[in-house]
Formats: C-alpha cells, sequence, structure tokens
C-alpha cells in the first residue's frame, strides 16, 4: 500500500497516462505494441494495468516482468477487470468510477492524456473519465481490429465503441484495413495509421549462438525449420500447416522441423493432430518461451509462416510477429484477411496468400524451401523492412500526433 502512494506521489508531474486491463504478463500483439511504445516515451508514464497476483499460474511471471527496467513506464497494478460491460449494470458503474477516482488522484489538477490499449473496456473507462474532467483530459484510443469486429456483434458494445471513437481526440491504428473499420462505425473520428514496429537490432543473432541453439534442440544439418510464434488460437491455423507439412513430406520428403513456439487453448488438440497425421517427430511444440528464446528460435529458422483466418470476429489486425520475422531475416507466409497484407510485402518479404487454401498454403511453402535463394533474397529485404518499421521511428511518429492535440 505504502508503495503505491510512493507512486503516486512521484507521478504527480506526469501528464502521460495509460489503461490497460490485461497487460503483462498476459500477453497479445496489442499489449506488445503499447509496452514497446511507452517504455520509449520522451516523458515519463504512469500505466496502470491489472494485478494478476492472485492467478496461480501468472503471479511468477508478473513478479518477474514487474522487476524489469521499463524504461519511461512507471507500473502500477490495480484490480481493473470489468466483468460484464454495462452502464445499466451496477458494479461496472462502480469499477468505472473507481478508475475514474483513482485516476484523478494520480494527476491531481495537471493536464493529462490518457492513452487506452483499446475501444473497451479501457476506452469506455477514459471517456467517463474526458467527461467528468473536460477541461483537463484529452484521450488517446487505440484500435486493433478485432475488437471492432466484437462490437459489432453487440448493439450496446457497437454504441459504446462508435461514442468511444466520437469522443477519442486522436485514435490510433494498427493498419489501413483497422483505419477504414473504425471510420465505417464512427466517420467523424479523427484516426490516423501507425505501424506496429519491431526493435530491429535485438534480432541480430551472432552464428554461434545460433548453431548452439540448434545442437541444444537436437536439430539436424539440412533441416528446413518452419515456426509459428504465436499462442494457440484458431485464427492462428497452426493446424492447417500441420497438413501441409504432412502431405509435402510424403510427396517431396523435404526434411522439415515445425517449431510451434506458444501456449494456447488449441495446444491438446494440434498435439493430437501431429500424432495423428504421423508427423509428430516432425514437429517441436516449445511452450512458453522467454523474449530472448523467442528471438533465438526466430533466428535458427528458415521461414515464419501464419496464414491467420478470421474465426467468427477475430482476425489478424496487423502481426508484429511478420516484422519481427523481416528483422531476423527470414520471409514469412501470412494470409490475406486483416492487416497481414501490409505486414508482408507480398513477393518481397514473404508470400500472402489465402489461409484457407491448403494447396496454396503447401506450394508456398515448397517454394521457399525448395529456392534458397529466394529465402535469402526475401530475409534480405524484410531487414531492410523492419529497419523502416523500428520501434524509436514508430513512437516518434505516435509522439508527433500525440503532441499535436
Amino acid at each position: 500500500m505504502e508503495k503505491t502512494k510512493k507512486i503516486l506521489t512521484m507521478s504527480e508531474n506526469r501528464k502521460d497516462l495509460i489503461l490497460c486491463e490485461d497487460f503483462f504478463p498476459q500477453v497479445g500483439g496489442a499489449h506488445h505494441w503499447l509496452y514497446e511504445v511507452y517504455k520509449r516515451w520522451s516523458e515519463p508514464v504512469l500505466l496502470f494495468a491489472n494485478d494478476f497476483s492472485n492467478c496461480l499460474d501468472l503471479e511468477k511471471r508478473q513478479a518477474e516482468f514487474d522487476n524489469q527496467n521499463h524504461g519511461a513506464i512507471t507500473l502500477v497494478r490495480k484490480n481493473l477487470k470489468m466483468g460484464d460491460i454495462s452502464l445499466f449494470d451496477y458494479n461496472c458503474i462502480k469499477k468505472m468510477y473507481y478508475i475514474n477516482g483513482f485516476i484523478k488522484k494520480a494527476m491531481k489538477n495537471k493536464q493529462i492524456i490518457l492513452h487506452c490499449l483499446r475501444a473497451f473496456p479501457e476506452g469506455i473507462s477514459g471517456m467517463i473519465c474526458k467527461s467528468l474532467n473536460r477541461q483537463s483530459t484529452k484521450l488517446v484510443t487505440y484500435a486493433h481490429g478485432e475488437e471492432i469486429l466484437i462490437a459489432k456483434s453487440s448493439r450496446q458494445l457497437f454504441l459504446y465503441t462508435k461514442y468511444v471513437y466520437k469522443h477519442s481526440d486522436l485514435v490510433i491504428s494498427n493498419s489501413k484495413m483497422t483505419q477504414k473499420m473504425v471510420l465505417e462505425i464512427c466517420p467523424e473520428a479523427n484516426v490516423v495509421v501507425v505501424h506496429p514496429g519491431v526493435n530491429f537490432h535485438e534480432f541480430q543473432i551472432d552464428a554461434s549462438k545460433v548453431n548452439a541453439q540448434k545442437k541444444k534442440w537436437n536439430i539436424k544439418q539440412k533441416t528446413i525449420i518452419l515456426t509459428t510464434i504465436a499462442r494457440m488460437e484458431e485464427r492462428k491455423n497452426h493446424a492447417l500447416v500441420l497438413r501441409a507439412i504432412s502431405e509435402i513430406i510424403q510427396t517431396k520428403k523435404i526434411p522439415f522441423l515445425y517449431i510451434i513456439a506458444s501456449q494456447g487453448p488449441e495446444e491438446k488438440k494440434l498435439k493430437k493432430l501431429a500424432w495423428d497425421l504421423g508427423i509428430e517427430t516432425h514437429v517441436k511444440f516449445t511452450g512458453y518461451l522467454s523474449n530472448q528464446e523467442r528471438i533465438l528460435t526466430y533466428a535458427i529458422s528458415d521461414i515464419h509462416v501464419m496464414p491467420s483466418i478470421k474465426i467468427g470476429p477475430m482476425i489478424e489486425g496487423f502481426g508484429i510477429v511478420f516484422l519481427e520475422a523481416a528483422a531476423a531475416g527470414i520471409p514469412s507466409i501470412a494470409g490475406k484477411i486483416g492487416g497481414q497484407a501490409e505486414a508482408v510485402l507480398d513477393n518481397k518479404t514473404g508470400i500472402v496468400i489465402d489461409g484457407t487454401s491448403l494447396e496454396k498454403l503447401k506450394n508456398a511453402i515448397c517454394r521457399l524451401a525448395l529456392d534458397q535463394q529466394l529465402r535469402k533474397t526475401m530475409g534480405k529485404e524484410g531487414k531492410t523492412w523492419a529497419k523502416e518499421n523500428d520501434w524509436d521511428i514508430i513512437v516518434h511518429k505516435i509522439e508527433t500526433h500525440v503532441k499535436s492535440l
């Protein structure tokens, strides 16, 4: 308690505050984007995130993360979980006023810019905070894509999302596709496009470390390594990759190893599928990886593959992993749904396909697996593309937009 009071006192001179409910150690592309931007912010930032210390499988990872150096960010954990989002629900209204209360306490009478991870739940709290403190608050809301499709499935969420975008002083979308979706809901929204970025230099790994990692995982020479670094969810399309590899191994006899580097709800199903297809020896499930382990996984790989598809309202709004693969110098195979085609430059930094087509996926994998020179050429193009989207450049773009408010 004393620590929290001290942090709040320290924040008196801050003008930037972030609301992010399900923050690290629950990691998604949206959280990663927010974190990488604001830890590089030119001024101190106070970030309010949910507290997972009572969650057995996340408590240790939260403690490890919170003890790291977060650059410009001062991290404060609060009970931010909203439950059902409804302005007709007493508990929801109570939680929003609670959030507004600690925002006011943290910022006192300062002029603030409130940055929200997405339109809901954070943006709704942000909109209420702005309405109660209109003269002193500017609202910036991020848009990622899939939350907009979820909003369209509910009249109440649709209206909340529309009002959040309408009352936001700035909406930052991760792709042109997402920008279009925002404007379909709220034509008057002030929305700009800034792609997520990548720490280019972090992905430049010595050959000795690459060889050591291959030896650690007992990977034989001449093995073509395909990798998907993404939470095991249906829309990430791991299952189609497994089927494609199975058929290619039978017909082309290419020595594949497919690395699935993640955790997620589809894990048991995917392990069973690999077994049923008879390719379990060609698939490695790594489980949770640290950031350094993720970087090494890219480094040892030949091809990054994530042909994401639309499942219900869920899509790939952009795909930071494609930029990470590009920074590592390996080509990607991406789906054409959502913003993936903005993250992967077709036939330059990788191949964009119809992610529902097994034949097109097989053709793309074979094309890259059998042509080492093509992989090198696309890898070189990828590094150029990644440099253009280094986080320092992305932060400058976002700060320029925010400071113009």
